[in-house]
């Protein structure tokens, strides 16, 4: 039976990426495979298949960089700079001698770090190491004693996922179940951050290009762009001092659209007292958010629910989440504390097209986990493409210190685009939000989590902080 031999491509010359591989060997009636490709340093030693299909191709064993052999790409999507190119190859000859020759070539280089026996079937199965057993029993204790002893908690969920072996632990507590869905407030940025970069990867957009140069929106300050509005240094006015600064109330209603809002809010020239050079300081949240979503849909000529769909909850099988804008024009009551109102059901938020971008997130932990899962796997639900994974290391990558050397002067000194960067934990990067969610991943774990409460950050950060070390204790000491 014919198989494939592949070998990942050294990307950016950088030999850390090269050498994974493995053996792959379909079913009858398969005639060609497509494989991603996942680099060490993405996620391990680690390969997938994504399906089978009848496409013709020519492989070619060619030198690489460090001396070993490859298979040379016939096509792929994305760039040579993502980690996780997708590879279009015909059958290894039939010959078994042949084949064994060809394994042997590779084998001897030394690029490989094992050989990876796949069986795959026309459906696409894929036999892998069994998973190792993680122990989160003082987790689930150290929740249940903290609700006990928090005034006002009813309940909390967490979950827990790995770029190696997807969710490790999922539960509810109290009077929540897993399919309970909360607002999350701010842990909707990065949610948002990325959608504007899909848009990048799609051409759509230059996240480096003055808005002024593509929208042709008039104002008083110039050269601000999306990356400065995702990465909250473009100098419009943030969320403090002033939550209800005047010129950018639109952000807080459910009335209008999207698109008027964003506008109204980069053009107001009676803003234009409070706003600063961009790049010269960071300023948290605020308008800027708006006018980022705004910019999604001018360039997408797309709605920002239409964008959600089909960035996020189709390919990543979302089942329970969107985007509204539960503030009813008073972000004083209904942002500092949970929106009581809104008890788990979406049917009781207003119907908007203008949902809030920088808060306006309502989902489970279970569909957030997805997502946290596809920022540890380099852009992919699954086999499917969300985003570049170049796009996600952007994501992740301490924006403000690289284009402007800039300092957030919290907790977190770094800002990506939608994460708070940790400049003294390497790969710590967390996206809390005010009514007490609180997701992170802890890259050089591989690990994600994402806790939920329906409260205030205080409440959601303290929580985070007590499950912290049964958490890492558990992904240190697997069984």
């Amino acid at each position: 039976m014919p198989g494939i031999l592949f070998q990942e491509l050294q990307r950016d010359g950088d030999p850390d990426t090269a050498g994974s591989g493995g053996f792959l060997t379909p079913s009858a009636g398969c005639s060609a495979t497509e494989v991603v490709l996942k680099s060490r340093r993405a996620v391990g030693m680690n390969a997938r298949v994504l399906n089978s299909n009848s496409g013709r191709g020519v492989m070619h064993l060619v030198p690489s960089r460090i001396s070993g052999l490859v298979l040379n790409p016939i096509s792929r999507r994305g760039r040579l700079s993502d980690s996780t190119p997708e590879w279009n190859l015909e059958m290894l000859p039939r010959s078994i001698d042949a084949r064994k020759t060809l394994l042997k070539q590779v084998w001897t280089v030394g690029q490989l770090a094992g050989i990876l026996m796949l069986l795959a079937g026309c459906g696409g199965s894929l036999s892998s190491p069994s998973a190792p057993t993680f122990d989160f029993a003082v987790t689930d204790a150290v929740v249940e004693d903290f609700l006990a002893e928090a005034p006002g908690l009813d309940g909390a969920s967490l979950i827990i996922v790995h770029r190696e072996w997807g969710v490790l632990h999922h539960r509810a507590f109290g009077s929540f179940d897993q399919d309970r869905i909360s607002l999350v407030a701010s842990s909707s940025k990065v949610i948002t951050a990325g959608i504007l970069n899909r848009l990048a990867d799609d051409g759509l957009l230059d996240l480096q290009q003055p808005l002024e140069d593509f929208l042709g929106w008039e104002s008083t300050f110039s050269g601000v762009t999306t990356a400065d509005l995702i990465s909250n240094s473009s100098g419009l006015v943030g969320l403090l001092p002033n939550l209800t600064f005047e010129p950018y109330m639109c952000q807080w209603r459910a009335t209008g659209t999207l698109l008027d809002c964003g506008k109204s809010i980069f053009t107001a020239t009676e803003a234009a007292p409070e706003v600063i050079p961009r790049q010269t300081a960071f300023r948290y949240g605020g308008g800027q958010w708006q006018v980022a979503g705004a910019v999604a849909e001018a360039v997408s000529g797309k709605s920002w629910e239409r964008l959600f769909e089909e960035i996020y909850e189709v390919p990543c099988g979302l089942t329970a989440s969107g985007f509204s804008n539960p503030f009813d024009g008073d972000p004083l009551s209904n942002l500092l504390s949970y929106p009581a109102q809104f008890d788990g059901d979406p049917g009781n938020l207003p119907q908007t097209r203008n949902p809030s971008m920088e808060a306006g997130l309502y989902t489970t932990s279970g569909d957030y986990g997805k997502l946290l899962l596809m920022q540890l796997r380099g852009g992919r639900c699954g086999e499917n493409f969300v985003m570049s994974a170049n796009a996600v290391e952007q994501m992740q990558a301490n924006q403000i210190d690289l284009a402007w050397g800039g300092k957030t002067e919290s907790l977190w000194a770094g800002y990506g685009y939608g994460w708070w960067v940790d400049t003294e934990r390497d790969g710590w990067l967390t996206d809390p939000g005010a009514f007490g969610a609180v997701p992170w991943l802890d890259l050089p774990r591989g690990y994600g989590a994402m806790i939920i409460v329906e409260a205030n950050i205080g409440l959601g950060s303290a929580l985070g902080d007590a499950v912290l070390p049964s958490i890492e204790a558990a992904i240190d000491n697997p069984s």
